[in-house]
């Protein structure tokens, strides 16, 4: 049965135009449930924005629409996302019949992600989804695995992330904003952050995966949003 419901993924990037183009891009390609809309966000330094650019134009995937956007709010992820937000709503009328999925750009999905998640999101009738996550720090350890919580409480994101990050965030835009968006004062947890805010509305209806369809790179020698 066709979804009523249309698909948007967003990507925020900065200076890793390679990551880009081999590990997060391919993985949004190849999904068995491609999205109606793909929105890249830069915020890149200006050298690297051209070639961000084209490797974003050339991408091709079948009904989908495929946005290259430069951050027009406060630099940073946060600026990225809220930024791709504000673009999407002025492509749609109805925000409650619009999923939004997160992406980081040196992160990748497993090819059944958003066909999983979307099925799951309409089958239960919920407002939020969320999988496991495979945390991989380097080429010889075996992935972290994490879960996704089986449910949404405030406490749980106060003491440490339970197990919800950007990546793996995918919840209908409405929620989105009744949540209120990412915090752009924030340099680093504003997954959690936002999380919190979702648990204190009180109203969202959640549904966690089993599955682990997420592989989160967390390498120690290269630089990340959390780096000291």
């Amino acid at each position: 049965m066709t979804s009523t419901l249309k698909l948007a993924v967003i990507v925020a990037t900065k200076d890793r135009s390679k990551l880009l183009a081999e590990r997060s891009l391919p993985s949004i390609k190849h999904q068995t449930k491609t999205p109606d809309f793909l929105l890249v966000c830069d915020d890149s330094s200006i050298g690297g924005r051209e070639e961000n650019r084209k490797i974003v134009q050339q991408v091709k995937i079948a009904n989908c629409a495929v946005h290259y956007l430069n951050n027009k709010r406060t630099p940073g992820a946060s600026g990225c996302w809220n930024s791709a937000v504000d673009f999407l709503l002025s492509l749609i009328v109805l925000p409650e019949r619009v999923v939004i999925a997160f992406l980081d750009d040196d992160d990748e999905w497993q090819p059944s992600y958003l066909q999983q998640c979307l099925s799951t999101m309409e089958h239960h009738n919920v407002e939020m989804v969320a999988c496991g996550i495979n945390r991989i720090e380097n080429n010889t350890k075996e992935p972290l695995k994490s879960l996704a919580p089986n449910t949404l409480t405030t406490s749980s994101f106060l003491i440490g992330n339970p197990g919800i990050q950007g990546s793996n965030l995918f919840l209908r835009l409405s929620t989105f904003l009744q949540a209120g968006g990412f915090d752009e004062s924030l340099a680093s947890a504003t997954d959690r952050d936002f999380c919190i805010r979702l648990t204190e509305l009180r109203s969202v209806n959640y549904r966690a995966l089993s599955q682990y369809l997420v592989n989160h790179y967390a390498e120690a020698d290269r630089s990340r949003l959390s780096t000291y």
